[in-house]
This record gives structure tokens, sequence and C-alpha cells, in this order.
């Protein structure tokens, strides 16, 4: 087993959970949900790209 160790509000700690919103995004997307259902505001889309 392997453990990760993240510093809390460190810039990796930032970079995992923008990682896990668009996860989540790419997957309400694919299953069909499409944008109506995904929850993502504008300043995190940007984030993102």
């Amino acid at each position: 087993m392997v453990y990760k160790l993240i510093v809390k509000d460190s810039l990796e700690e930032k970079i995992m959970d923008m990682h896990a919103k668009k996860a989540k995004l790419a997957d309400d997307i694919l299953s069909g949900k499409g944008l109506q259902d995904a929850t993502i505001t504008r300043e995190e889309l940007l984030e993102i790209i």
C-alpha cells in the first residue's frame, strides 16, 4: 500500500482538487448528463484551462 502525503493549503493540494473537479466534469459530460447538471463556475472553468 502506498500513502501520499499532501501539505494543507499547498499548490499540490490545489492541483489535486482541480484534478478531481475536472474528472467529475468529464464524467458528467460523458455520461450524458451534459453541462446542465455539471456544477462548475466560470472561475473554476478558467482555472482548469
